[in-house]
């Protein structure tokens, strides 16, 4: 990714005038409508049209979002403006389209003018290929931290909801599309005008990294569980066992087992495979590593049993699970009793 040009650091970029939306096949349409409905709040409380927005695709063609609506655009990427905000979306398959030589020209070339670009959702792995999220924070949706770590290791992930590092923008999704859409807002036209946006939309804000943002991001409420599942995930691929993981929480094995049936209804040593399968599960559907490779990386000696463990946990053998389509299994989300 070295040879790719590095992104200019700036203060924090207004929203400008014209915003544009660059849709992706299987983008979707909840995250889009999070970021339009606060800049059509914005003309409408100040009574003139200080934002204006177009949709935009690939091709030039109408758009089919995850949820199986069709969105009309306005033109294809050669229609798109250097100088104007611009939007990346994208959800389902990233790979398949995160990747278009065209788009990536276009964030390179928009990147040199200093402007506003956002990654939404996976749109963020288009511009981690275009090399733009380089030694910057980025936000990313808690299902897909895994691979973009292993494939991009020269970004830092945050655990929030949202990341604005000089001119470049990422959210992780969902609400916190609406978040950064209000903070941008808020950066042009103030407080007062985002607020009102805000309570429009019966919306409480969070502040960006705080708790509440937080569990937005998957992560756990329960400081001594969020320490135990922390030290499930940073060994994945050599797994600790639950004397072990007891021991560096200073719990007795027996009150750790109760912790997790208390909270996750579940053992330890079950919760920690569920993570590990999730892991696989990640790493299968949105990265080219092989099976072999992937049984490794979540922690099985065998990829016979990583086989077994994986059919039983999303009903399919690992190797008819390589893409990240809204017919695919979903990843396993622990239930949180408390």
């Amino acid at each position: 990714m070295s040879d790719h040009p590095a992104y200019p650091r700036a203060p924090l970029p207004l929203l400008g005038r014209k915003t544009q939306f660059i849709l992706l096949p299987q983008f979707s349409s909840l995250g889009l409508s999070l970021l339009s409905e606060p800049l059509f709040l914005a003309n409408w409380l100040l009574g003139e049209e200080v934002y204006s927005w177009r949709l935009l695709s690939l091709d030039g063609a109408p758009v089919m979002s995850s949820d199986g609506q069709e969105h009309a655009v306005s033109g294809a990427l050669d229609h798109a403006g250097f100088e104007d905000a611009l939007f990346v979306l994208a959800s389902f398959e990233p790979g398949k389209w995160c990747r278009s030589a065209a788009l990536l020209r276009l964030l390179r070339t928009v990147a040199r003018r200093r402007t506003l670009i956002a990654g939404i959702e996976t749109g963020s792995e288009a511009l981690a290929h275009a090399g733009l999220l380089d030694h910057r924070r980025a936000a990313i949706h808690w299902d897909c931290q895994s691979p973009m770590r292993e494939q991009y290791p020269e970004i830092e992930i945050t655990g929030t909801g949202y990341e604005l590092d000089g001119p470049i923008a990422t959210s992780a999704g969902a609400l916190s599309n609406l978040d950064l859409a209000l903070h941008l807002i808020e950066a042009g036209h103030g407080a007062d005008l985002a607020g009102k946006i805000a309570r429009h939309l019966l919306h409480r804000r969070p502040a960006p990294g705080s708790e509440a943002d937080a569990a937005r991001s998957g992560q756990m409420i329960d400081t001594r569980m969020r320490q135990a599942v922390a030290l499930m995930e940073a060994h994945i691929e050599e797994p600790l066992s639950a004397p072990q993981i007891a021991r560096r929480l200073s719990l007795s094995q027996r009150q750790l087992e109760r912790d997790f049936l208390e909270t996750y209804g579940l053992a330890p040593g079950r919760f920690y495979r569920q993570l590990r399968l999730n892991r696989a599960h990640r790493l299968l559907q949105q990265t080219t590593m092989s099976v072999t490779e992937i049984a490794v990386a979540a922690g099985f000696n065998s990829v016979e049993h990583f086989s077994r463990a994986y059919r039983a946990q999303f009903g399919l053998p690992p190797s008819k699970d390589r893409r990240m389509t809204t017919s695919a299994p979903a990843s396993w989300v622990p239930s949180h009793r408390a």
